[in-house]
């Protein structure tokens, strides 16, 4: 199991703050578009106080900290559907692989492909949905390249383009009502959001193909979905809330090397069994994930559903009346689960796990569930310290190796 470096991540993310900023005053919305805008440097644009409302998004560019001061409430009427906050760098053309080495670190290309050490790379999933995104470590020839980290998923044929990022970003201290994406940012890096709540939103706050992002301190209330990790390498997410979400709570897809500790996801108590609202947390597609001590409460689906994914460590995550399986896992290599507990399910499972390779379970708890564990088609299977306690039937082992 590889230790997931998510408390020097965090540090990187808050040093980048630049304490050089020069700090403005915004009098209006459109005043604090013209205040990003002009930024020459690092900038602090302190938005204006009291309800704004918004007609069109705030839109960033790199070195621009957003902060509400606590005063702040960013309204998007019902009918504007439009996003609040929006960034994003841009990409350039593609190149294909023709080879990954056995460390799934360095590539070579057919033609050759232009880099340079510390650029910022993408690489396509071969799904067509999904990237990875690193930089150059070094450059070997024209023809091939060694990244800083190993992606599990690099194969020959995927695709891989130079990124120019958006950098240096900060949102904090202040309130979205409404909108369709309270936050939409794409193409970044260094990107940190603190202290921001957001309610009603109709969709979730999105990051994509980004890197070095940390959120904080969040609260998201009534919401379409919460925060949503598409593509990202280096996620630290800590100590944020969801309420009344209809989709996840949180959502890592395609996330490498990500943490996720101390966050509260509590769907709606009453519509649990009507799929009012979504799972608690889903991981997929990732690889280098740690989520330890979420809280998560009243799903009407999973309570958290990995999947597909590789080197997930989960500690002393607690479900509570979670409509179906607490924690659904399937089809991943290389997990650990250790001190999660379980109460309450209307239906389902304490713990699920079909499919999976290498997978250890220590000192877990399932309370007052139909079953405690269902463990299906499992290879490496370990099972040491479980318990299943005030359960309808026994814990059940099929096709396990």
């Amino acid at each position: 199991m590889r230790k997931v470096s998510g408390a020097f991540l965090l540090i990187a993310v808050l040093v980048a703050s630049s304490a050089s900023a020069d700090t403005v005053q915004a009098t209006s919305l459109t005043h604090a578009q013209q205040l990003i805008d002009s930024a020459s440097g690092p900038r602090m644009v302190l938005l204006p106080p009291g309800n704004q409302v918004m007609t069109a998004p705030l839109r960033l560019k790199s070195k621009i900290i957003l902060n509400g001061n606590g005063s702040t409430n960013l309204i998007v009427p019902t009918n504007a559907g439009i996003q609040a906050i929006v960034g994003s760098g841009s990409v350039g053309a593609n190149q294909v692989i023709s080879e990954v080495d056995a460390e799934n670190r360095r590539l070579t290309f057919a033609a050759p492909h232009g880099f340079s050490q510390g650029d910022t790379v993408q690489i396509e999933f071969t799904n067509g949905v999904d990237w990875i995104v690193d930089k150059v470590a070094q450059v070997i020839d024209a023809n091939t390249i060694q990244l800083h980290q190993r992606f599990v998923r690099q194969a020959v044929g995927q695709n891989v383009r130079k990124a120019t990022p958006l950098y240096g970003i900060d949102l904090m201290n202040f309130r979205v009502t409404g909108s369709t994406n309270p936050v939409w940012i794409t193409d970044a890096e260094g990107v940190t959001v603190n202290s921001v709540v957001m309610v009603g939103a109709q969709l979730s706050p999105v990051i994509y193909r980004s890197s070095t992002v940390a959120v904080l301190n969040t609260t998201l209330d009534t919401v379409g979905g919460g925060w949503s990790f598409l593509s990202c390498t280096g996620v630290v997410f800590q100590f944020n809330t969801a309420v009344k979400h209809q989709r996840a709570g949180f959502f890592f897809r395609a996330v490498t090397n990500g943490v996720a500790n101390n966050n509260n996801c509590q769907g709606i108590p009453g519509a649990v069994a009507f799929g009012g609202n979504g799972d608690g947390f889903t991981v997929c597609n990732s690889q280098d994930v740690q989520a330890d001590y979420n809280d998560v409460r009243h799903t009407s689906c999973y309570g958290t559903w990995v999947l597909d994914s590789d080197n997930v460590s989960m500690t002393g995550n607690k479900f509570l009346n979670t409509y179906t399986t607490a924690m659904y896992l399937l089809r991943n290599k290389d997990v650990v689960l250790d001190g999660n507990s379980s109460s309450t399910n209307a239906i389902g499972y304490g713990f699920t796990l079909d499919s999976n390779v290498n997978i250890t379970l220590t000192n877990n708890l399932a309370y007052q569930v139909p079953r405690g564990l269902y463990a299906v088609n499992n290879m490496q299977l370990s099972v040491l310290g479980q318990r299943s306690v005030s359960t309808q039937y026994p814990d059940y082992y099929s096709g396990n190796q």
